[in-house]
């Protein structure tokens, strides 16, 4: 998850459209001939795109049964009143430049995790057991909003 918090950062350095706004990449792939996610496929010259060809290969597969390292991933692109400066949306005239967020969540509770984990463009990672049901509850989640029940996690 610190990957793609790493990724969203070196993404944000760099106006990827030619539009003169530096933002935040609004999904993980990037769409055909485009680099509007944080990866993208590169030509041995070019400067590697900023999530890694590996985590990318697993994460095609990020929607079925295996995903990365136990954990499935999606980008989050508002805030809820529980997180710092409160609720607010992160995307502003189509661009994500107001933050960004991440949760990850276990491919199968209680054997490849129990934990799921959230992160915003702040960098303070949270934690919380959603339950067995926790995959329903993370792939709904829209916003990052570290409630009562998220607890902050030591570096």
């Amino acid at each position: 998850m610190l990957a793609i918090y790493d990724a969203q950062r070196e993404y944000a350095e760099t106006d990827h459209d030619d539009s003169g706004v530096l933002n935040y990449a609004t999904k993980l792939s990037s769409s055909p001939g485009k680099r509007d996610g944080l990866y993208w496929p590169t030509g041995s010259d070019d400067k590697p795109s900023p999530l890694g060809a590996a985590f990318m290969t697993a994460g095609a597969r990020n929607t079925g049964q295996t995903g990365y390292n136990g954990y499935h991933y999606k980008l989050l692109t508002s805030q809820g009143p529980h997180a710092p400066g409160g609720a607010y949306d992160y995307v502003a005239h189509g661009k994500l430049f107001g933050g960004f967020g991440v949760i990850a969540w276990p491919v199968r509770y209680g054997d490849t995790g129990i934990k799921s984990f959230m992160v915003s463009h702040a960098g303070q990672v949270y934690e919380r057991d959603l339950g067995p049901d926790g995959a329903k509850k993370a792939a709904t989640t829209t916003s990052f909003d570290p409630g009562p029940a998220w607890t902050k996690v030591s570096p």
